[in-house]
């Protein structure tokens, strides 16, 4: 467990190697090292195995739809959401206001919600995500709440109030522990609200933080956009060698779907659109700010 959670996962993999391959625990343990590489199909067929033995349990459902949420199997990562909200409704719907994700963590409740809200939002249905955040917030009297649904907020509502959004992700910032997306997010909106100083200010605080916690792609990204207030001649040719390295893969993928659409208007089969589809949609998500 120790391993696990320093994120020494080759060590743990060895150390479980050496435990009952049928035993739940391993089982669960196992599925989460896959995760954690982005092996998600793996984890989730695991995480399964174990909610046979194991029986219906919210943790693993969390854990399985979480793994279809990174896969981009969103239906059916809302459908096993939903199931984990409505079982908790029914049986414990008088202490739902009472729900804290670290003292509650069986529950799984919160945890469902926010994997809701993310999901909605990601499908562009932000007001679903905002009615999503709202509810969870009622439910716990706006009192105590973990800092993921204080991020989940922020993201979701800062186009409403975004000095407000910008004041909760320092205070988030400034936790002991708080969800990898904050740094990020906090530079992109000094950036967006022509903030650059404090942007940059932001960066250089956090320089060490920012490499392990900040996909390379988007800090290269902000490194160069925080440039263009300064050093635009020095920052413009950065932006222009980042966007090139990703306008091949979205024009690849435009290419798949092409072909899906010729294959499937052939053999009548949809679902090659779909996959297509969304594949480019979460590159055309992951590259918008390089753009």
């Amino acid at each position: 467990q120790a391993e696990l959670e320093q994120g020494n996962l080759q060590s743990c993999r060895t150390t479980l190697l050496q435990c009952l391959e049928d035993d739940p625990e391993t089982i669960i343990a196992m599925a989460t090292i896959d995760f954690k590489e982005g092996h998600f199909a793996k984890a989730s067929e695991k995480y399964k195995i174990a909610k046979q033995v194991m029986g219906s349990h919210p943790s693993l459902t969390y854990y399985i739809a979480l793994c279809h949420y990174r896969m981009g199997e969103n239906d059916e990562a809302l459908e096993m959401v939903d199931s984990i909200i409505q079982y908790h409704i029914r049986t414990k719907k008088n202490e739902l206001r009472d729900i804290n994700v670290h003292d509650h963590g069986d529950s799984f409740a919160v945890e469902a919600f926010n994997l809701k809200a993310a999901i909605c939002y990601g499908m562009k249905m932000h007001d679903s995500a905002k009615d999503v955040l709202r509810e969870i917030c009622e439910l716990q009297n706006n009192e105590n709440l973990d800092n993921i649904t204080i991020h989940n907020d922020v993201v979701v509502n800062i186009e409403d109030d975004p000095a407000l959004g910008i004041e909760r992700l320092k205070f988030l910032l400034a936790q002991d522990s708080f969800p990898p997306e904050v740094l990020g997010n906090l530079i992109t909106q000094y950036l967006s609200h022509g903030k650059d100083d404090l942007a940059s200010e932001t960066l250089e605080a956090n320089k060490q933080l920012a490499r392990e916690i900040i996909s390379p792609e988007l800090l290269s990204y902000l490194e160069a956009a925080i440039l263009t207030s300064t050093y635009p001649d020095e920052a413009i040719p950065l932006l222009e060698k980042i966007a090139s390295k990703h306008v091949p893969k979205l024009k690849e993928q435009m290419n798949k779907i092409t072909d899906a659409v010729t294959v499937s208007s052939q053999e009548k089969e949809s679902s090659m659109i779909l996959s297509a589809t969304k594949e480019y949609d979460a590159l055309l998500d992951q590259y918008t700010p390089i753009l």
